[in-house]
């Protein structure tokens, strides 16, 4: 039930590659950046859930499953959401599971961000049987595991699936790096996961909490979730991402834009220019007050 890839995005490439022209993606408006382009180059239909300030940028369930029963979708998201940091677990997790994964539905969630939400939230824990459902889950050792340089991801699916995505590794991909995976195989062990299970989401909550107490002070409105390492914030007054990016481009430092990340790509009419995905992920704690300074520097 697992097919391994070199990295978390060409196991998404691969499994929109093989999609069967006549189903449709469903997949929130405010989404993961890489997404607009996979989709677009690879000439995938796509319809677009409201996710915005007035939602919260947290779409229902039936948000995403509410359209035509004649036609066969796929809804597609990133879980923890990059760049909001929003998170479905518990009950609405379980739900989205159930509405979404089976019959003329298929579920596909991208869990790269998985342990940076206390707890661990994955969609693996709410299905029966896997094989009898069309249900996959994208990860990777990039995040969680710490390990972006040895290019290891993989896909979880049923039996049936897998197999098709093994066909096109024979003769599309050649294979993924055996030392890599050797690697990955170390980094799994049970006593270190456990370690990493701990460790990684109280970690990033501790920074999560300190960057958006001090967020707030500087006077941006805050949408982020309780999960990935990013805040997702809104900026005072007429100011655009644009802009701040350019005033912070002088200190060494910049943000993603709103409009980066709007899978309609409305550009500078977005609703979300004023809006920008602040990464604390790769920050050592000892860079909190540095940053939060130059934050304040821009914004003056």
């Amino acid at each position: 039930n697992v097919m391994v890839f070199a990295g978390g995005r060409p196991g998404l490439v691969a499994l929109l590659m093989f999609l069967q022209p006549d189903i449709n993606i469903r997949i929130a408006a405010t989404e993961y950046t890489p997404y607009y382009d996979m989709l677009r180059l690879l000439q995938r239909k796509y319809s677009l859930v409201d996710s915005h300030a007035e939602n919260h940028f947290f779409p229902s369930v039936q948000d995403y499953v509410n359209t035509d029963d004649s036609v066969r979708n796929l809804v597609m998201l990133s879980n923890p959401c990059n760049p909001t940091g929003v998170t479905r677990s518990g009950n609405e997790l379980k739900a989205l599971v159930e509405k979404a994964s089976y019959g003329s539905f298929g579920l596909l969630i991208d869990e790269a961000y998985e342990l940076f939400h206390e707890p661990p939230a994955t969609a693996l824990g709410y299905i029966e049987d896997i094989n009898r459902s069309n249900l996959f889950i994208s990860g990777a050792a990039t995040k969680g595991l710490q390990a972006p340089g040895i290019r290891i991801g993989w896909v979880v699916a049923a039996k049936h699936y897998i197999e098709i995505l093994g066909n096109f590794s024979s003769f599309g991909m050649g294979g993924v790096s055996r030392p890599s995976q050797l690697y990955a195989l170390e980094l799994l062990q049970q006593e270190r996961t456990d370690l990493a299970h701990k460790a990684i989401p109280e970690f990033y909550a501790s920074q999560r909490q300190r960057y958006g107490d001090a967020f707030a002070d500087l006077g941006l409105d805050l949408f982020s979730g309780d999960g990935g390492f990013y805040h997702w914030c809104r900026l005072p007054g007429e100011l655009t991402a644009a802009e701040l990016n350019s005033r912070l481009f002088k200190y060494g430092a910049a943000i993603l834009k709103g409009t980066d990340c709007d899978m309609a790509r409305r550009g500078d009419s977005s609703p979300l220019r004023q809006f920008f995905r602040f990464s604390f992920g790769p920050l050592l704690p000892e860079s909190f007050e540095s940053d939060i300074e130059f934050l304040r520097m821009a914004l003056s």
